[in-house]
């Protein structure tokens, strides 16, 4: 009996659980934890976290899931996202944290296991591996995990389907005060603590490893969300093309699909000094289901008085449901009618005829690699091309490149009539062997047609 009493005694002092059985247990506070130790740790560390979890049934389902998976098997990790989506487990970010924080060589979390929290199962073994290769970067991944404002964003952003949404989780309040507003993921920007992934510039370091910008697990089953009927703020930047210098006093006016010449816009104003323009579409009047911002709207720049520019339409490609959304995907471009001359050397463009640019993203909004663009209807002379970053655009690519790098492909000296021409285009990932999106947009003479094809099929 005094010997019993004295391991209970030594127990408590030393912090182990009273009942041994739970010691010994791969489950604590109410979860599944797949070893002893970690289970073990999260008993004494994050036992209030693991317990809250375990009551929210979203949360639950998750970590019940990854709780089967052996330490080092990031797919199975990776998997359990997908199987058991945790956008509304309002407390995984705070059990997420404390594993990471406080458990993390006892739950095999190496770099904070942001692999299995963002990337495709396929990929997330060779991430992890890139992450664990550089000191510098597993920290960047750690310091996300163990930020609830940075798995919060992660969070917000599985549930999006559209860039209103992700623009929406980048301007949260919490976002704000940890310095992750305006990171904007719709422009294919990764928060500071995920660097590794992605810069402003396209992919980073990891980026290919974690197959940036070839997510489609979405594709036939896309959400999409209804179209609001409130009062929306749209918003771009307007550069030059050549130097990417704001340009000031452009045009802008947002316009129906069925109003092809923007007889009637829904709002109007210019850009100013700094190339930023931003126009407010009122709410609909009750019972009027026109004035609203469908996947089809579009906006329509003009050209200042001088110098040129080439006149864009530059379609949303997307339905607008929140009160505020971004016009152009990361920017607005407009080359001079100047360089437009040798811009397609060594072909040429027709100005009688129009120009289609197509800018194709994954489910989680970044440029996507090797996917393939159809017009229709077709013409002999039409021209199709896809842009090699730096290099321009390339008559004999049959797909587009790397993530991040030039804006996807299109098509050159798409016939007009004299009213404007009506066509469709469709955007097939090579791996995934069927359409991703397809749009339909309007193509004028002496004209760039822009449009952002985000997953809708």
């Amino acid at each position: 009996m005094l010997a019993a009493a004295s391991i209970v005694s030594c127990r408590q002092i030393i912090g182990l659980p009273d009942n041994q059985e739970t010691a010994q247990s791969t489950s604590a506070c109410g979860l599944p934890y797949g070893t002893r130790t970690c289970a073990s740790c999260a008993q004494t560390s994050c036992c209030s976290e693991s317990t809250a979890c375990a009551g929210d049934f979203t949360c639950a389902t998750y970590f019940q899931c990854i709780g089967t998976c052996q330490i080092g098997d990031w797919q199975c990790r990776s998997q359990c996202r997908i199987d058991h989506p945790f956008g509304g487990a309002t407390e995984f970010p705070s059990l997420t944290t404390c594993l990471v924080s406080r458990c993390q060589s006892e739950c095999g979390l190496t770099c904070g296991a942001v692999a299995s929290i963002d990337e495709l199962p396929a990929a997330a073994k060779a991430c992890e591996a890139c992450f664990e290769n550089s000191t510098s970067t597993c920290a960047q991944e750690s310091a996300c995990a163990s930020s609830t404002e940075c798995l919060d964003w992660l969070q917000c952003t599985s549930s999006c389907a559209t860039p209103d949404c992700w623009r929406a989780c980048d301007d949260r309040d919490g976002l704000a005060d940890a310095g992750l507003a305006g990171t904007a993921s719709y422009q294919g920007i990764i928060p500071p603590e995920l660097s590794a992934l992605g810069t402003t510039e396209g992919v980073g370091p990891c980026g290919g490893a974690c197959a940036l910008g070839a997510d489609w697990d979405c594709v036939g089953r896309v959400m999409l969300p209804p179209v609001t009927t409130a009062g929306t703020t749209l918003e771009t930047r307007v550069l030059d093309w050549t130097s990417t210098l704001p340009i000031e006093n452009v045009d802008v006016s947002i316009c129906r699909f069925a109003d092809p010449a923007c007889d009637t816009y829904l709002a109007h104003g210019l850009s100013d000094s700094n190339g930023f323009v931003t126009l407010h579409v009122p709410a609909s009047p009750p019972g009027n289901a026109i004035d609203v911002l469908g996947s089809d709207s579009f906006a329509q720049l003009g050209s200042p008085a001088s110098p040129a520019y080439v006149p864009g339409l530059y379609f949303l490609g997307y339905p607008v449901s929140e009160p505020l959304a971004p016009i152009a995907e990361p920017y607005a471009l407009l080359l001079s009618v100047e360089s437009s001359a040798s811009f397609f050397a060594p072909e040429t463009w027709d100005m009688s005829t129009g120009w289609i640019q197509a800018q194709v993203f994954d489910c989680h909004g970044i440029a996507a690699p090797d996917v393939q663009l159809k017009i229709e209807p077709s013409d002999p002379a039409v021209l199709a091309f896809f842009y090699e970053g730096a290099a321009g655009p390339s008559f004999t690519a049959t797909a587009t490149t790397a993530a991040g790098a030039g804006y996807g492909g299109g098509f050159l000296n798409v016939p007009v009539s004299a009213t404007g021409t009506t066509v469709t285009i469709t955007a097939t990932p090579l791996a995934l062997h069927k359409p991703s999106s397809q749009a339909h947009v309007l193509v004028r003479a002496g004209t760039l047609t822009d449009v952002f094809m985000f997953p809708n099929q």
